[in-house]
């Protein structure tokens, strides 16, 4: 009969083997599931011909975490073995039988569980760096100079929005890693006993005292180094009390403390390594506290007393030079530093034609916004699962005019199948693709009251008519692409099913989406775990030939490829070459330009720089992805051309009839807008008192509460000039009145000059 205490020695064997296992499965599905992400992703990647983008991003993004990883790892190994050397013997005691025998641990037991720690913490460090910072290390290394200075320190502005977002963010990731060392550190003297209380005193070895000492003097440089670079954030981040720009206070109070700071701080560092080697305390003490005196003296109390003394009784003439500035930086980041600006003197002219007055207005759109859509629910959508998500204004070409024209897509309303199970949402051709766009002429009606269809029905019908753009012609009417989210599809493609406009099998990249063929059981497997789900693996419509098409969403789908730009817009449809193909606008934008106010592209984001440089192209029937630079100067994005080669296409490959269809984004608009109603201001007398500030209007829609006014497409001929032209403008009133002060308009033409 086993002894109790043998039994007991083999529970605790058996509970070590059985945690090690558990560890050891929990790692292998780990691994194995990122194996199948990856694999996933590259298979994609490959699909729509950007695999060099994710191999690139990959590169950088993990390379970065690689690097991170290794060196806190490295970082606190080292430490950890200074920590090491004090430990003294430490002993196992274990029993066989009747007797007790003590073990000494050899010290490369210890030296090797110091590495693994070390590994760990250096593998989750790496981990918890996000994809951005790898971007912004490729970014840095990828800037082109922008030709600009600011008028500060005359850095050319490359240096704030390519290198100051990598050098933030590295010292204060390198502040939290000296300061975690301090700390495991600090736990290990304390645990190895050459750091204690003894008689009311800190009793202290010569080695630990050293080391945590020149830990602290390092933490101290890299917070020397923050300080300095808090300067250049300064020109970010101002707190003037003229609209919190950067200010008087800011460049003749604040900005000079910092650089005391600074000082200070390193000579801290010093002090408190020299008391530490020397063993004196007085150094150290005097170190810390002038560092924490400083801060509070320099950095808040100085700055209230030249804000108070010197810029409130004399605030205009202090602050104008840096509201100039800003003025100036503002309007460059917005776009605005071009603007055209004409005053309206209005005048009846003599002999006006009348006739032509009422040309341009049978020109203004009657059916915009949410009531066609609404419209067209009723009257097209003729079955639950189709929906129309929005109505685009467009233009197309007529026989004597251009005609302006409302689209709407009808798109797959997953939500609307009467039986949605497993192959109905993602088998099925019903109800993988919508039927086309519905095509209405937006600035008529009928008599009834009725929109006036060019292109309507199931399968998609062209009203034959001598005004009607023949442009709008549709031969392909599938939609596998669109507004609305849709869950992966799976195509099985046959002499029935997924055919070409004739009827004869379709061709897959042209006729439907080539997707991703599950040639192969490791193919099936990835995308099972990937998507979560089991039937792929064991449905019997699932086969060798079949397609799988994920990311069906156009804004999602091009977020996949290339997530770094800004899409804040809603794509719009344009009929081309008898096919339905999506516009989305991209934007480069960054909240890092100096001396610009921060505005919101998005909701909860504040950007100081945008540019419309992008605009991509997503073919509704085949998925396929094009992204096109616009015209202009983007020095951002020349950043992102240099960093991803091949990315983005010359705008003189985008296809002549999608030129035609170009437009303004509305979102840019509302945001210049909201830049405008202050900037519009030239003077800072002006805009110190805000006496001259604008507000957005409001309008009813439908009976419902007064909403902000919405910017709106349409065909308008400006004042002074002989055409009409597609525009989106909006109005400005006087603050807290209801007065017309001024309209913003937009264009783009078809050279894709703004």
């Amino acid at each position: 009969m086993a002894r109790p205490h043998m039994a007991g020695i083999r529970s605790l064997r058996g509970g070590r083997v059985g945690l090690f296992l558990a560890t050891g499965l929990v790692l292998i599905l780990l691994g194995l599931r990122l194996m199948a992400s990856l694999h996933v992703n590259v298979l994609w990647f490959q699909s729509v011909g950007y695999e060099d983008v994710l191999w690139r991003r990959m590169a950088w993004s993990w390379g970065t975490r690689g690097l991170v990883g290794m060196l806190v790892g490295v970082m606190l190994f080292l430490n950890l073995r200074l920590v090491v050397r004090t430990l003294g013997s430490i002993q196992i005691k274990r029993s066989l039988g009747d007797l007790e025998i003590a073990e000494q641990l050899p010290r490369s037991y210890i030296l090797w569980g110091a590495i693994g720690f070390s590994a760990l913490v250096g593998l989750w460090f790496g981990g918890s760096v996000v994809d951005g910072v790898g971007i912004q290390a490729l970014l840095a290394t990828s800037a082109p100079l922008w030709g600009l200075q600011d008028p500060v320190f005359a850095r050319d502005l490359s240096f704030y929005v390519f290198q100051l977002p990598l050098l933030r963010t590295a010292i204060t990731f390198a502040m939290v890693v000296v300061f975690l060392v301090f700390a495991v550190c600090l736990g290990g003297y304390t645990a190895t006993g050459v750091l204690r209380w003894g008689r009311g005193n800190l009793m202290v070895g010569a080695l630990p005292r050293v080391h945590l000492g020149a830990l602290v003097a390092t933490f101290l440089c890299l917070v020397a180094v923050r300080l300095w670079i808090g300067r250049y954030l300064l020109l970010l981040y101002g707190s003037s009390e003229v609209q919190e720009i950067f200010g008087f206070t800011d460049a003749q109070a604040r900005l000079p403390a910092l650089q005391v700071m600074t000082a200070v701080t390193l000579v801290a560092a010093g002090a408190v390594f020299w008391g530490a080697w020397k063993n004196r305390a007085a150094p150290v003490v005097v170190g810390l506290g002038a560092v924490a005196l400083g801060a509070i003296i320099g950095l808040q109390f100085y700055p209230s007393l030249v804000q108070r003394f010197r810029v409130e009784p004399n605030q205009l003439s202090r602050e104008a030079p840096y509201i100039e500035d800003n003025i100036s930086f503002t309007r460059l980041g917005f776009g605005l530093e071009d603007l055209d600006r004409e005053r309206f003197r209005y005048s009846q002219p003599p002999g006006a034609d009348w006739q032509d007055v009422m040309r341009q207005l049978d020109d203004l759109p009657v059916w915009a916004g949410n009531p066609p859509r609404i419209a067209l629910q009723q009257m097209e959508a003729r079955f639950r699962y189709y929906d129309f998500p929005s109505v685009s204004i467009d233009r197309y070409p007529g026989v004597t005019d251009t005609k302006v024209i409302a689209l709407a897509v009808r798109e797959v309303e997953p939500m609307g199948i009467e039986d949605p199970n497993w192959q109905n949402l993602h088998l099925r051709e019903r109800y993988l693709s919508g039927m086309g766009v519905v095509a209405i002429d937006a600035a008529d009606r009928s008599p009834e009251g009725q929109p006036i269809m060019i292109l309507s029905g199931i399968p998609p019908d062209f009203r034959s008519r001598s005004d009607n753009p023949e442009a709008l012609r549709l031969q392909r009417s599938a939609v596998y692409f669109g507004m609305r989210a849709q869950p992966y599809a799976i195509l099985n493609p046959s002499s029935t099913d997924f055919l070409a406009p004739d009827s004869t099998p379709g061709q897959p990249g042209v006729d439907y989406p080539e997707g991703v063929v599950l040639s192969t059981p490791l193919r099936t497997l990835s995308y099972a775990w990937e998507l979560g789900e089991p039937n792929l693996l064991f449905a019997s419509e699932v086969s060798p030939s079949s397609r799988v098409v994920i990311h069906r969403q156009v804004t999602t789908r091009v977020m996949e490829i290339f997530p770094y730009l800004r899409y804040p817009e809603d794509p719009h449809p344009v009929v081309q070459g008898g096919r339905l193909v999506w516009i989305l606008d991209g934007f480069a934008a960054t909240r890092y330009l100096p001396l610009s106010q921060p505005h919101e592209l998005e909701s909860g984001r504040r950007i100081a720089y945008v540019r419309n440089s992008v605009r991509v192209v997503v073919d509704a029937v085949t998925g396929d992805v094009a992204f096109y630079r616009m015209p202009g100067t983007d020095p951002l994005l020349t950043a992102y051309d240099r960093a991803f080669p091949g990315l983005f296409r010359p705008f003189d490959e985008l296809p002549a009839g999608l030129r035609e269809h170009l437009r303004y984004p509305r979102r840019l608009l509302d945001l210049q807008a909201q830049v405008l109603r202050q900037y519009h201001q030239d003077t800072p007398q002006q805009f110190h008192a805000q006496q001259d500030v604008w507000a957005i209007p409001t309008e009813l829609m439908q009976g419902e509460s007064p909403v902000p006014y919405r910017p709106e497409y349409g065909m308008w001929r400006l004042p002074g000039e002989q055409e009409e032209t597609f525009l989106l403008s909006t109005v400005f009133v006087p603050a807290a009145r209801q007065n017309l002060t001024a309209i913003l308009s937009g264009r783009v033409g078809r050279d894709g000059q703004r």
